[in-house]
């Protein structure tokens, strides 16, 4: 009987832990939502959808169309907002704590839309374990975070996408937070941070380079450097350029300058290497030039 008892009990716990962190939408969505608003931002007339919650899930909403492309999205004052192409029939919607939704517009009488209309949805549900607010506002305790990205520029705070404009100075609920930033070409971050009430915390990030870098130096103002390899050809402008992560091979370097001869050149780019080149053009005689 005790046994018996205790296996009720847990597959009923087991019900109740699988519903803990789903989303759902709650109630009919708001047709006509004002889309004039977010029209610039999106440059391109397109259909809108939104959601706002009473959760705190808004600032690291992500939605995506069935072949995983995410939606331009652009965060409002209350609500996440998603240009929404108009063949779409189907989205799945993404936060962190929580199981995917997937989401038929038809099933909410949504079959056919034109560039001017507007979706406003609520979402609700319950996240995976304890999920706490990440940014304090108003009279909120909070600490100070404060990034310099070398050379990221976005990082995720407990999922929270932050992009670099906007961490310059982060105030933030105390707590513990797990900060992490990637960049194609160099070593991962993954810290888990301490934050405390009323502190001042300062991140300087100094990530190995884990890839193929090449470094090009033009002794010559205004530069054209073109760099290929294969069917990879990029063409920069400047006395500078600094790549990360590009493809091993032989590269072939084409730089030209008004007032100079062009210079050409061969290397071998290996994987993990760091390679550096310094080009010093040879002035044309002003003689010459006039010619």
């Amino acid at each position: 009987m005790i046994k018996k008892i205790l296996t009720i009990s847990l597959v009923l716990f087991a019900i109740l832990l699988s519903k803990t962190n789903q989303l759902s939408v709650e109630g009919e969505p708001v047709r006509n939502v004002n889309y004039i608003e977010y029209k610039n931002h999106f440059n391109r007339d397109t259909a809108i959808i939104a959601f706002w919650s009473e959760l705190y899930i808004l600032d690291n909403l992500q939605v995506f169309n069935l072949n995983g492309k995410e939606l331009d999205s652009k965060l409002a004052e209350d609500m996440s907002v998603f240009a929404l192409p108009e063949a779409t029939e189907e989205i799945i919607i993404r936060a962190v704590g929580y199981d995917d939704l997937r989401l038929n517009l038809s099933d909410f009488g949504i079959k056919s839309f034109n560039n001017k209309e507007g979706f406003l949805f609520k979402l609700a549900g319950n996240p995976k374990g304890v999920k706490r607010k990440l940014f304090a506002y108003g009279d909120d305790e909070y600490a100070i975070l404060k990034f310099k990205f070398n050379p990221f520029t976005k990082i995720r705070i407990n999922g929270i996408l932050i992009e670099k404009r906007k961490a310059n100075e982060i105030r933030i609920i105390p707590q513990h937070v797990i900060i992490e930033a990637k960049l194609q070409g160099y070593e991962d971050i993954n810290e888990f941070v301490e934050i405390k009430k009323g502190q001042v915390y300062t991140k300087d990030f100094f990530p190995d380079i884990v890839s193929s870098c090449l470094e090009i130096r033009v002794f010559a103002a205004d530069a054209q450097i073109k760099i290929s390899c294969g069917e990879f050809e990029e063409t920069y402008t400047g006395s500078h350029i600094k790549k990360i992560g590009l493809p091993i091979g032989e590269y072939e370097i084409h730089v030209s300058s008004d007032g100079y001869y062009p210079n050409n050149s061969r290397f071998i780019l290996e994987e993990g290497e760091k390679t550096y080149k310094e080009v010093r053009l040879e002035a044309i005689p002003t003689e010459e030039v006039l010619l």
